[in-house]
């Protein structure tokens, strides 16, 4: 690659695609697919030039890269949702020499969700192919307004005079900030890796539950006050609220795979990509601040 890169970020308005527009570094010349007009808005905002293509229309993708000739693929669109085997395609008969996807640790899951296979699917076609890929997996991502994660639990922690948790609250979480996986992600574009590498992308250690809700109630002020409740209780209210709402709370899914550990050894982060992620304690105190200051 010369000394201007050339870069198409697939999913740049989600958001994780945003952290990494916004922490590009200044080598890249960088374009964004864009469904909407919307969606244009966001990635021009952080100086992208805005490309009209959706993975539902796979021409509207190849017509991106034909027109961009990036020299680098970032991927940041789910992959869960079967679009993978012709982005491969579309990749391969463009030419790209390096892409980067992100997937995520939930392909691990003892539990058997639809996008698990599909999830996987899109893994094996990648590394099937004789792409140029690297394939990043991020544990749960939080850190920002619209995380879909820790939002909520910030919004609980500041209305409740106590935190519900489910059995002993030892379940083991590692959540990694969305800008440490953006950093890892442009460390993956910039680095020479091995062809189709998977590497695991999560927060600095593993946290039991209970102390990650006590981090959340101090983050937004509060005494942090955990109640262990039977995890049977958990999984009624979840079933409850699924059959009750149009828009339940909790899903019993959510409410399984809160149960499971979910604890990932960095090393290959860290050796490949250089990845130092931040404590929680941190990572979620700025996450409040930014909600609710």
């Amino acid at each position: 690659m010369g000394s201007e890169v050339r870069v198409l970020v697939i999913g740049g308005s989600g958001f994780t695609g945003q952290r990494v527009l916004a922490q590009a570094p200044w080598s890249w010349s960088i374009a964004a697919t864009a469904r909407s007009h919307s969606s244009e808005a966001v990635v021009g905002s952080f100086g992208a030039q805005p490309l009209k293509a959706d993975l539902n229309d796979m021409a509207s993708i190849r017509a991106a890269l034909a027109k961009w000739t990036p020299e680098l693929v970032i991927c940041t669109a789910s992959l869960g949702f079967g679009h993978a085997p012709g982005l491969v395609d579309a990749l391969l008969n463009t030419g790209v020499p390096k892409t980067v996807f992100t997937s995520t640790t939930g392909i691990f899951t003892s539990l058997n969700p639809d996008s698990k296979a599909v999830r996987i699917e899109a893994e094996s076609a990648i590394t099937a192919s004789e792409l140029g890929a690297a394939i990043l997996r991020p544990t749960m991502i939080y850190g920002r307004p619209g995380d879909r994660n820790m939002e909520r639990l910030l919004g609980a922690a500041r209305r409740l005079p106590v935190m519900p948790v489910p059995g002993s609250g030892r379940i083991l979480h590692q959540p990694v900030h969305v800008d440490d996986l953006a950093n890892a992600i442009i460390a993956a574009g910039r680095r020479s890796l091995p062809p189709r590498i998977a590497i695991n992308v999560p927060g600095p250690s593993p946290i039991e539950f209970r102390e990650l809700l006590r981090e959340a109630c101090r983050a937004v002020g509060r005494r942090g006050i955990v109640i262990p409740l039977p995890t049977g209780a958990f999984r009624a209210a979840a079933v409850a609220s699924e059959r009750l709402a149009k828009a339940p709370i909790v899903t019993i899914e959510q409410v399984e795979r809160l149960l499971e550990d979910k604890s990932f050894d960095a090393s290959d982060a860290r050796d490949h990509l250089g990845h130092d992620p931040r404590a929680f304690s941190l990572g979620i105190r700025d996450e409040a601040r930014a909600l609710f200051d």
